[in-house]
């Protein structure tokens, strides 16, 4: 492990989540297919160090691999990454050194909204757009694809296109990462959802607060 070394990454899978609960509806047994993210099976992924830009590709076949690389960081960054894309990598390694260094943005960000005044919350979890959002209300460039393509994109042979999907997520991830750690606050394009109406409630900032070497989880 490399002292300060910071690695963003994001994974592609083989499966959509109602492809999975079709093959595996024994095993689920009514469970969402979301719960179960060692069944996604690795398509690709994509891992970015921080401070050179370098990023590293890692085909089917190379989830292993993949995990090695992000043991060496002194952390790693990504977006839902913690409920799943960990999650798919567990299938094929040991994830759980870097589980206990790990920065999710999403968990991160929903923490900040959960803890806004009530008044400013209204009634009821505020939402947001996802990664796609999140990089658009800060200021980046949105997501280059639809997940929902990228099982098939994969089983018609389309690696390289979805390798510069993954590619271009991480890179939102990263970007996102350092405005936090820049500005300690991101911008959220935050909304209700109340049955089927969504009420707007526009562009809020959040404070973010994100350290350069998070402690073991455990630790004091």
């Amino acid at each position: 492990m490399r002292a300060g070394k910071v690695l963003a990454f994001d994974v592609e899978t083989l499966l959509l989540a109602r492809e999975v609960e079709e093959l595996h509806s024994d095993e689920l047994a009514g469970e969402s297919a979301w719960a179960r993210p060692y069944l996604f099976g690795f398509g690709c992924g994509v891992v970015e160090d921080l401070e050179t830009g370098v990023r590293y590709r890692y085909r089917s076949g190379g989830a292993g691999a993949m995990v090695a690389h992000l043991e060496e960081a002194a952390f790693t960054v990504g977006y839902n990454t913690d409920a799943f894309d960990l999650g798919v990598l567990s299938a094929y390694a040991d994830v759980s050194a870097v589980r206990g260094r790990h920065v999710d943005l999403n968990v991160l960000v929903r923490d900040a909204l959960d803890a806004l005044p009530v008044e400013r919350r209204g009634a009821g979890r505020i939402r947001q757009g996802g990664l796609d959002g999140l990089a658009r209300a800060n200021g980046l460039s949105g997501k280059t694809g639809r997940a929902v393509d990228i099982p098939a994109m994969l089983r018609v042979g389309k690696v390289r296109e979805v390798l510069d999907y993954c590619e271009a997520d991480t890179r939102m991830v990263a970007d996102l990462y350092l405005l936090a750690r820049e500005r300690g606050t991101l911008r959220v394009d935050g909304y209700l959802k109340k049955g089927s109406e969504r009420h707007e409630l526009g562009r809020l900032e959040v404070p973010i607060e994100v350290q350069m070497e998070p402690k073991e989880r455990g630790q004091g």
